[in-house]
């Protein structure tokens, strides 16, 4: 794509003037360009010589009307939340990976891994990205690194959110939501045009009661490409409509994977295509879930996904209609394959191969002529 010529002409040893204004990438908007050879001082805002040095500062370059920022590769802090505007693309010039070691196990033939504490290669965003109550937003080729490494540097040890696209909230509380934190998803129309492409997020560790990625009262976004490692979610989607397609998930002790639906963040139409989920460490991760919270969690699909080595794989919790869970591999899950109960309607689990798990399918309560589940 024209941006990844960008960024690699962007940092060559010498520069390459660029046009001041890129209309191809974000048609009538500025380009910023962030390295880590820039300078806050005298960068000059579409100019690819002169690049900032903080996200900060290339932010405050950007009008209301929103831009680009093209970062090159290395550590960067990420911006503040009040310093992000709607209608931004940030892309990095790669996606990184966890610094885990990783080896064979030889009597298992199994993959054995370290904990992972940052994020290496490519662009990575140290500390939380908070996108929330923003519209239009495009973040792509990059990382955002919340592990153990940044918490203790940073953070006082404290774990921290990584990438989240979260509803409308109230810290001192008070609002209508029936947490009385949130909003009320009538009074808070879902925000469009997000779009999480090649991302990577890692959080401090599998328990850590945060989010490797949010998204939260939203319309149709479209989440690709992306890898999670810790936090006790992975990625977590309550919107309206949206696509995620491949995705790898490790290590996120409550599941891996959650569709949900709640009084301030509605769940339905959601599509999801191509995961796997795994634990890091032995036992700690989860695997796929489907919760309602007030609201019923309706027409979902998720199909073509391995869960492996993980505590369950299939779980929901609260009312669940027109599910069509599919052509997946529950693999020496500790706890359970599937578990769902009455709450679960109107649903298909097609073409479901399960090997090895502490507990096989379970599906139980009323009204199971609701249900059809074949190929088990």
């Amino acid at each position: 794509m024209l941006y990844t010529l960008l960024l690699s002409l962007l940092f060559k040893t010498s520069p390459v003037n660029l046009p001041e204004k890129d209309s191809i990438i974000f048609p009538a908007a500025v380009t910023v360009y962030v390295s880590k050879d820039g300078n806050d001082k005298t960068a000059v805002a579409g100019s690819n010589s002169k690049p900032f040095l903080t996200l900060t500062a290339a932010l405050a370059a950007i009008p209301a009307a929103g831009g680009c920022i093209l970062i090159g590769p290395g550590e960067f802090a990420s911006p503040e939340h009040a310093d992000l505007k709607s209608h931004l693309m940030i892309a990095g010039a790669g996606k990184p990976v966890p610094d885990w070691n990783r080896e064979y196990d030889r009597k298992t033939g199994k993959l054995r891994f370290t904990p992972p504490q940052k994020l290496v290669g490519g662009t990575v965003l140290k500390g939380t990205l908070d996108c929330s109550l923003l519209e239009n937003i495009i973040v792509k080729d990059l990382g955002v690194d919340a592990g153990a490494t940044w918490c203790k540097e940073y953070n006082n040890g404290a774990p921290a959110e990584a990438l989240i696209f979260a509803q409308r909230y109230n810290l001192k509380g008070g609002l209508s939501g029936a947490d009385g934190i949130h909003e009320l998803q009538v009074l808070s129309p879902p925000r469009q045009g997000i779009v999480v492409e090649n991302v990577a997020a890692l959080c401090r560790d599998a328990r850590a009661p945060v989010h490797a990625m949010l998204f939260e009262n939203l319309y149709c976004p479209q989440i690709s490409n992306v890898s999670t490692y810790f936090g006790v979610h992975g990625v977590v989607l309550k919107t309206q409509g949206g696509l995620l397609t491949n995705l790898d998930a490790h290590g996120h002790f409550s599941n891996g994977l959650i569709l949900k639906s709640n009084d301030y963040a509605f769940g339905n139409g959601i599509s999801v295509s191509n995961v796997y989920i795994t634990s890091i460490m032995p036992g700690d991760g989860g695997g796929i879930r489907l919760v309602a919270d007030i609201d019923t969690l309706k027409h979902i699909t998720v199909s073509n996904f391995v869960v492996e080595d993980a505590r369950f794989g299939i779980t929901n919790n609260g009312d669940v209609d027109g599910a069509i869970i599919a052509n997946g591999h529950l693999l020496n899950c500790s706890d359970f394959s599937i578990s769902v109960d009455s709450h679960l309607s109107h649903s298909i689990f097609s073409n479901i191969i399960e090997r090895r798990s502490g507990r096989t399918t379970v599906i139980s309560g009323e009204a199971l002529h609701k249900r059809t589940r074949t190929n088990q």
